[in-house]
């Protein structure tokens, strides 16, 4: 990495570390600056990884504040580059649709409303959609998980709705 791309990934480093919750509110718009540069130099896996981190921190930001929106649509706006950059990464593909459902199951507040999420996963083979599968068959917690008289909580029936639902979309998919 040039020492212009390292100037952008510290400048992104530092606006997500520096980010307390407190009154202290990223600029938003030079996080996706950096974030755009980053991806024109052909950094799309570090800006995954800053995509990662922030929309993580943006969920608990939100959870705290968001300031007449300017949280959610600031975070919104920087992962539309992070998702940009996922078709460039070297990811495999069946990492990458992972990468996405793992985005869309962190997000209970719409982040990614407006986001075109390449789901389709266009490119995926069968094998892909397999592994897809497989992964997220060992995320799907037993319907008793609490015991064996206790059934799982509202919030623990939601999320396991949630991944039920993607791994019967893969499942369908890998054939």
């Amino acid at each position: 990495m040039d020492k212009k791309e390292d100037k952008f990934s510290s400048l992104i480093w530092q606006s997500l570390e520096d980010w307390t919750g407190d009154n202290n509110i990223p600029d938003f718009s030079q996080i996706r600056e950096n974030l755009e540069k980053l991806l024109t130099a052909g950094k799309a896996d570090e800006v995954l990884a800053f995509g990662e981190h922030l929309l993580k921190k943006g969920i608990e930001q939100f959870e705290k504040r968001n300031v007449d929106g300017k949280t959610g649509t600031g975070i919104s706006r920087c992962l539309r580059v992070v998702f940009n950059a996922l078709g460039r990464s070297s990811l495999p593909v069946s990492r990458r649709v992972l990468w996405e459902i793992n985005a869309v199951l962190l997000d209970n507040y719409s982040l990614l409303y407006g986001i075109q999420i390449p789901i389709s996963g266009k490119d995926a083979t069968k094998d892909d959609w397999n592994a897809v599968a497989e992964e997220l068959a060992k995320r799907l917690p037993p319907l008793k998980a609490m015991g064996k008289d206790k059934m799982l909580d509202f919030s623990g029936k939601y999320d396991r709705d949630r991944i039920a639902s993607w791994l019967t979309f893969a499942l369908k998919n890998a054939g």
